[in-house]
């Protein structure tokens, strides 16, 4: 097992995530949210569970698709789990010009 831990803007993502999503059913909210929690916390038996993210040419940067988020994540060199950030898959990306 390794440790997973979670950064300050994965805690206001699912805040934010709820927030949203309560708008229309609490409940809903709640389970998805609960859904990415548990998902994630399955990175302390599988860190490698997720897939390298196609934006960064780094190795240590990965990404699990939970219904329609992103969670991306970090292993660090103690071979720790790092959740960085959760966001939809709707969400447009920014256009580079």
């Amino acid at each position: 097992m390794v440790p997973v831990r979670w950064t300050r803007q994965f805690g206001l993502d699912l805040i934010r995530i709820h927030k949203f999503l309560s708008r229309k059913s609490f409940r809903f909210a709640s389970q998805e949210v609960a859904h990415i929690y548990h998902v994630a916390g399955n990175l302390r038996f599988f860190p490698y569970m997720g897939k390298q993210v196609p934006e960064f040419q780094r190795l240590d940067y990965r990404e699990l698709l939970v219904g329609e988020y992103r969670v991306f994540y970090r292993i660090t060199k103690e071979r720790k789990v790092l959740l960085l950030t959760v966001v939809s898959t709707r969400q447009k990306k920014k256009s580079k010009k």
